[in-house]
This record gives structure tokens, C-alpha cells and sequence, in this order.
């Protein structure tokens, strides 16, 4: 066994790699974006369900960090176990539950849900609507980012329903995948969950969703939302809606379907940013301030990015510097720099403009 601090507990943890006790000191910084969006969006009385606790490293931080009611839950007895020697270490009470998420006997609504799995978090959706209600704020995190990202298209379609494919814009297409299989899930149930921030790094996708309800409300919400991406793998170009051929003479591949529309409430940015001053102990403080900055300018109504890389090298030319390129665009375009991924651009130009920009700056 070994301590390891994270915020503000303290974890006892076990030095061998074990699925049922499981700590991945790389996710902090999912646990980070926890405490922001919930101490942003709290109110008095709010609680907050853990469904996946495992040792309890995000349970007891919201506890300790947010001050509100947690109830955390897991099926393994050893997780649990451990999660209790942890609140008992850090002098923090919590409600603690030892079952399978699918029959979890609680009779009351939640403010706040979080779903962090091994894996996709969408096969336990069903079993938290009972839990849910107008303004509940869901918080689901995706570790199979290989079929998010489009690399297993036929997993993609059975998982989560959604035709893609790969692409160079691969962290966005995985977060609004999962926006869109969310959507799409509860909207069975005349439920509407609006993604308010969404993030990717590494080897995991992250979406905050606000929970209301209605038919019509959802109805409405997929018929503005929900459209047709065509994608040419050829040259890189995209667009909106079912087009068959590019300009480059290329078939486009088609996905569906695809969420168009923004998933960072700026409010809620601003709230965060609020708390973040207050925070500088979080582990990844840096890095989030940074995030909130870039997403302070950048127009996520653009549903895509362009990998100036890939660009290059799909090109054969030199790769130029993003700055260069975005101070050219921005004479006749909106164009910043991508939050998720530093060799990218978020433009409204299309990719033939990016180019001609491209070899401009090059020269001949």
C-alpha cells in the first residue's frame, strides 16, 4: 500500500494493478473539472451520486472540496472497503453503497450523477433515469476513445449508433459522438440532455449534460441539433449535410448522426473561471486556466478543426506555424486556436482557403 495526495485528501492506495481498486493519478484532471462544474452549478441542499466510486477518489474530493451531500456506490466489496478506510482516514462522511449500478435501491432524485467507467458509460444510462430530474447535471467520462474517435466503425455504429469514421479531427468527432449517443439515448424517454462543457486529452472524452424533459423540448432540440456530416478523406474537406462528391472529385463519406451545435455554455465558463481562483491547489490548475482562456474565444458553433499537420502532410508542403496561418485567415474569417489539440485551428474556412493561405506564406 502507498498515500498519495489528490487535492485536498488523502488516498491509500494499492500498489498492484487491480481493475476492482482501481486509481488513475492521469484522470485528476477530470476530477478537477468535477469540482469546478459542481461547486459552479451547486445549491444548498444539491447531492451528488458517484454511481462508479470505485476507491472513492472523486466521491471524497467532492465531498471534502465542494461541501455537499455524496452518496458513493460500487459493486466490488474491495473498492468499497477501501473507500471506506479512505473517508475514514480523511474524517469525511459520506453514504456509501456496495451494489450493481442496475439495481440501485435509492428512492430520490439527484442534482448532480456522475458515470466514470471502464470503457463507455453508455450502457448504464438506463439504470440512472429514475435518478434524474429537470436541471440534473450528468457528468458521463468515455474511455473507449478508439471507437469514439472513429478507428472501430462498426463498434461505433453498435455502441452508440453513430456512423463515422476517421478523421483529423478526431477529439472533436469523439465528444460530440458521445453527445449525440447520449442525446439520442434518453430522448426515448422524452428526456433532453444539453451538453454545457465537453473536453478530450489523452486516452478519455469528457461531457457535461443538463437534464430537462419534454417531447416537444426534445423534438425541437434534434431538429436544430442533428444533421449530416460529409467527410472527404481524400483532401480533407467537410461539410454540413449529404453532399456526394467533393470539389477535389472524391466521394464523400458520410456520418450520422452528428451533433452541429455548441457544448460549452459560456456561463457555465464564466462560473468556472470564477472558481478557479480560488483553487490553485488543484492538480492540474494550469492546465485548466489555460483551457477556460482558449474556450473564452473559440466558436464551437464551427463543428470541426483542421489538423495543420495532417494537412501538411497530406499535402506534401511544410508545415507552417499556426499563428501565421490564423493571423491570414482572420482578414476574411473567424480562425483561433483549437482547445484540444495544440496543432490545430478552428476556422470557418474551408479547407482549399487554409491551403492557399498555406502556400502564400511558403512562397513560391
Amino acid at each position: 500500500m502507498k498515500k498519495i495526495v489528490e487535492g485536498k485528501i488523502e488516498l491509500e492506495i494499492t500498489t498492484e494493478l487491480k481493475k476492482d481498486e482501481f486509481y488513475n493519478p492521469a484522470m485528476s484532471i477530470v476530477r478537477d473539472l468535477n469540482i469546478l462544474v459542481t461547486s459552479s452549478l451547486k445549491s444548498e441542499n444539491s447531492k451528488y451520486l458517484d454511481l462508479l466510486s470505485s476507491i472513492g477518489a472523486n466521491a471524497l474530493r467532492i465531498k471534502k472540496e465542494v461541501e455537499i451531500e455524496v452518496v458513493a456506490n460500487d459493486i466490488s466489496k474491495n473498492a468499497i472497503e477501501r473507500l471506506k478506510k479512505n473517508a475514514k482516514n480523511n474524517k469525511i462522511e459520506i453514504e456509501i453503497l456496495n451494489e450493481d449500478a442496475k439495481n440501485l435501491k435509492i428512492d430520490e432524485k439527484f442534482d448532480f450523477i456522475d458515470i466514470d467507467p471502464f470503457g463507455s458509460p453508455i450502457k448504464f444510462l438506463p439504470y440512472i433515469i429514475k435518478f434524474l430530474k429537470k436541471g440534473t447535471i450528468l457528468s458521463l467520462t468515455a474511455t473507449d476513445t478508439s471507437t469514439l474517435f472513429g478507428l472501430k466503425e462498426l463498434t461505433c455504429l453498435r455502441r452508440y449508433g453513430i456512423k463515422c469514421s476517421k478523421t483529423d479531427f478526431y477529439r472533436e468527432l469523439g465528444i460530440r459522438n458521445l453527445i449525440t449517443a447520449t442525446i439520442f439515448l434518453f430522448s426515448k424517454f422524452n428526456i433532453l440532455s444539453i451538453p454545457i462543457f465537453g473536453y478530450s486529452e489523452k486516452h478519455f472524452v469528457k461531457v457535461y449534460f443538463k437534464i430537462d424533459k419534454g417531447k416537444t423540448k426534445v423534438n425541437n432540440y434534434l431538429e436544430k441539433n442533428i444533421n449530416f456530416l460529409s467527410y472527404c478523406k481524400n483532401c480533407l474537406n467537410r461539410e454540413i449535410g449529404i453532399k456526394e462528391f467533393c470539389n477535389c472529385g472524391s466521394k464523400f463519406t458520410h456520418f450520422f448522426p452528428y451533433f452541429i451545435s455548441e457544448y460549452v455554455d459560456k456561463e457555465l465558463l464564466e462560473k468556472m473561471e470564477k472558481e478557479l481562483e480560488n483553487r490553485d491547489y488543484l492538480p492540474n490548475y494550469k492546465k485548466i486556466k489555460k483551457i477556460i482562456n482558449m474556450l473564452k474565444n473559440e466558436n464551437l458553433k464551427i463543428p470541426w478543426y483542421f489538423d495543420l499537420h495532417e494537412i501538411a502532410r497530406k499535402n506534401k508542403l511544410q508545415c507552417i506555424k499556426k499563428e501565421k496561418i490564423i493571423e491570414r485567415l482572420k482578414k476574411r474569417y473567424y480562425a483561433s486556436e483549437c482547445f484540444l489539440e495544440s496543432k490545430a485551428i478552428r476556422t470557418e474556412a474551408n479547407i482549399y482557403e487554409i491551403l492557399s493561405e498555406i502556400k502564400n506564406i511558403m512562397g513560391p
